[in-house]
């Protein structure tokens, strides 16, 4: 079976609004719940989608556009799958993204979510929202994902040579 498109709503209920009013720190979970329908509009869910193959049997597929915010969501938390799921259900935050707020049970599972990343192709995410100068990238490289976002990157290159003050005890070998 294809993936259905996702469809969530648009506008905030007043129940997640009160959860937006008390996220302090962690600003991008609100940027993604308030701006899912434009990033993950119909035709990038479509490119999304066309990573499935066409199938008469099994359970319709999760929403593959639930899918990619949960692994952009798990890159910027630096959480494991075991703890993606975990974070569904529990944390308040991840739900308001995902559109499961109070829920009892993960809207995917573990093998779901290794199962998409797995899937062959590349899906790059570059969102550029103007009018809060946020920029935020993130390749989902769906084959083997490697997240910059858990390496931070450094403004100076790493020497691997040690400093001259260090090798003193390299020179001084009786």
């Amino acid at each position: 079976m294809q993936p259905s498109l996702w469809q969530p709503p648009v506008e905030l209920s007043a129940q997640e609004e009160q959860i937006v009013k008390r996220i302090r720190k962690a600003k991008l979970f609100v940027f993604l719940r308030q701006h899912r329908h434009e990033l993950l509009d119909e035709a990038f869910q479509q490119e999304l989608a066309s990573l499935y193959r066409p199938a008469e049997r099994g359970q319709p597929p999760v929403p593959p556009a639930m899918l990619a915010l949960a692994l952009i969501l798990e890159a910027y938390t630096g959480v494991s799958d075991d703890e993606v799921i975990e974070a569904t259900v529990m944390d308040r935050r991840w739900q308001l993204v995902l559109d499961c707020v109070d829920t009892d049970e993960a809207p995917f599972s573990k093998g779901t979510l290794v199962a998409f990343r797995r899937r062959d192709g590349k899906v790059a995410v570059c969102w550029w929202m103007g009018t809060s100068a946020m920029c935020c990238m993130i390749w989902i490289q769906v084959s083997s994902v490697r997240w910059a976002s858990r390496q931070p990157m450094s403004r100076k290159p790493v020497s691997r040579k040690p400093s001259v003050k260090n090798n003193s005890r390299l020179t001084q070998r009786v």
